[in-house]
């Protein structure tokens, strides 16, 4: 495939994974996103509008944001 190159071991085992990112740079972020994402999903969560309301309150915002 063009643009990947594997490096191996001296047993010729796949140990790594190059990616030329001039022809996969907006892949490869896709998958990282998805990684970071995957990895953050068991993190508590916070209500949209309640965070709103409290960075308007902290920092006296007008609502029109």
């Amino acid at each position: 495939m063009k643009g990947i190159s594997y490096i191996t071991d001296n047993k010729g085992k796949q140990k790594a994974l190059v990616v030329d990112m001039k022809f996969y740079a907006e892949e490869v972020q896709d998958f990282l996103d998805g990684l970071i994402a995957e990895s953050r999903k068991k993190e508590s969560k916070t209500d949209y509008k309640k965070f709103i309301g409290t960075i308007l309150k902290k920092r006296k915002l007008s609502a029109d944001v």
